[in-house]
């Protein structure tokens, strides 16, 4: 039959969406051995693991004033390419992951005001020109108002700059999205 019927169409698109125990079983040891993204501390990663994932979203949520945004600074600090001070000279540490925030409470030179005393905090010694550098694949966008049909234009700006697509997407303040 050339024609089909619209119903027919649907039912052909729907795939599977009932698993056995048995299925997510294995789908979880296929996971276990991906190498996610780890957000830099011992006993968090611990329990997220293997890491963050491609596709997963995490939401910290907590009572306004509590330190979230300090937390999510933190995890950019613990993202970037972070220097530490060894053997009397700068190394570079921490894995470059880009980066996109898309911070709709503050402004960018707040967010990275912030960056950049978490980074002189861990590096006292650290240069602007490193501070830079280690947050060369990090992008800030601080409109309070982005349509979810923003998302992608902004995501295609971050890859024609940083020549490859964010790894990470932070959203400070989900509230207000």
């Amino acid at each position: 039959m050339l024609f089909r019927s619209f119903n027919e169409l649907i039912d052909d698109q729907r795939g599977k969406r009932l698993f056995t125990v048995g299925d997510a079983l294995a789908e979880r040891d296929t996971l276990a051995l991906l190498e996610g993204i780890k957000l830099g501390w011992k006993d968090l990663d611990h329990w997220i693991y293997p890491g963050l994932l491609p596709g997963q979203v995490l939401v910290v949520l907590a009572k306004t004033g509590v330190g979230k945004t300090a937390w999510l600074t933190q995890v950019l600090h613990n993202l970037s390419e972070y220097w530490i001070f060894e053997d009397g000279g700068h190394v570079a540490k921490g894995p470059a992951v880009p980066i996109m925030v898309l911070s709709l409470e503050q402004t960018k030179p707040e967010i990275v005001n912030r960056m950049e005393r978490i980074a002189y905090f861990w590096d006292p010694w650290m240069t602007v020109d490193q501070f830079k550098m280690a947050h060369r694949n990090v992008r800030v966008n601080d409109e309070n108002k982005i349509p979810p049909s923003d998302l992608r234009v902004l995501i295609n700006e971050f890859i024609d700059e940083v020549q490859m697509p964010p790894k990470v997407i932070i959203l400070d303040y989900l509230g207000y999205w």
